[in-house]
């Protein structure tokens, strides 16, 4: 299954604004299908596309449109707003899609930016399934774009705190 990875999607500096960003917006507890279970815990917060902010509104949507067309899925809009996940030691979010029946129905390209540096966290990987973890997508800045489709997980975090910038790219459902 289709998935791909840019290296620096975000510098440090842009990084460090959406984490200031995100950190100063209500935060809420992670759900899954509009419940809390044991299969996602974390915290979420979501970023408004307001003007000061339309550069990483556009560079999320930019790349993951790029990705879509490489792999022959039909995208028409970001899915906006966009979430901030933030993951601290004993949090984790099991194996899922993007996508489902109900209102995330139309998602079909997942954006991940790490904002995070690497080194302030333990665990916290993203797996995709069929693919083997890229070290290189724990680099600050960095983002994978993968079809909405796709199983994937964040394995526990074992220390620290792993900040993530997700995006979905809307399209026709899948049949």
């Amino acid at each position: 299954m289709f998935a791909t990875f840019r290296p620096r999607l975000f510098d440090a500096d842009e990084c460090d604004r959406l984490v200031a960003v995100a950190r100063a917006l209500p935060r809420e507890r992670a759900e899954v299908e509009h419940r809390v279970d044991d299969t996602r815990k974390g915290w979420v917060a979501w970023i408004e596309p307001e003007a000061s902010l339309r550069w990483a509104f556009d560079r999320v949507e930019s790349f993951a449109r790029s990705a879509a067309e490489r792999a022959g899925i039909a995208v028409s809009e970001l899915s906006t707003p966009l979430q901030v996940a933030i993951y601290e030691a004993g949090s984790t979010f099991d194996w899922h899609i993007d996508t489902g029946p109900d209102e995330n129905r139309g998602r079909k390209m997942t954006v991940s930016v790490q904002l995070s540096a690497s080194g302030d966290y333990g665990g916290g990987d993203l797996e995709l399934v069929g693919h083997e973890t890229e070290l290189y997508s724990r680099l600050r800045g960095s983002a994978v774009a993968f079809a909405s489709i796709l199983g994937h997980r964040v394995s526990p975090i074992t220390r620290g705190a792993r900040i993530a910038l997700v995006g979905w790219m809307e399209g026709p459902p899948y049949t």
